[in-house]
């Protein structure tokens, strides 16, 4: 938190790495099972990175993700949906890696799925895991979550 707080008194709230700060912040924190609290930074990460950059930077995407897939995860699934369709869609527009990609549609599936639109979300689930599998290995951490959630979709 002091970080942030220096950040925003020395280069400004509107600057992009006070934005980065504030998600850093927002990860640590969800890590930390304080998901209310991470929710907070990772919305104010998203709006300096919004004011700060380029409309769909792909920096902008990392705490898109981040907000949309712990919005899913805790019953809040049209807007993580929202969200994680909106930061594939800006990943995909600038050539973002394989990976990259793939671990967005994986946490989109698995906001689908909770929306009850099995086919969507089973499609995406299943070809996000081919995909980490070819491009980031099969015993990758990003891997394995995608795994995991389909898993998690079958057994549902």
């Amino acid at each position: 938190r002091r970080v942030l707080e220096i950040a925003r008194a020395s280069i400004g709230e509107g600057h992009d790495n006070t934005g980065w700060y504030a998600f850093n912040l927002g990860y640590v924190l969800e890590r930390l099972g304080e998901e209310g609290e991470a929710e907070v930074y990772y919305r104010e990460s998203l709006a300096i990175l919004r004011r700060a950059l380029p409309e769909g930077h792909y920096r902008t995407t990392t705490p898109m993700v981040a907000l949309g897939d712990l919005l899913s995860r805790t019953g809040r699934s049209e807007e993580g949906a929202r969200l994680l369709g909106e930061a594939l869609e800006d990943r995909v527009a600038v050539g973002a890696s394989p990976a990259d990609v793939a671990d967005v549609e994986s946490m989109l599936g698995a906001a689908l799925g909770r929306l009850g639109r099995t086919d969507e979300a089973r499609g995406l689930l299943e070809e996000s895991l081919a995909a980490l599998e070819e491009s980031a290995g099969a015993d990758a951490p990003v891997t394995r979550r995608a795994r995991a959630r389909l898993e998690a979709f079958g057994a549902a």
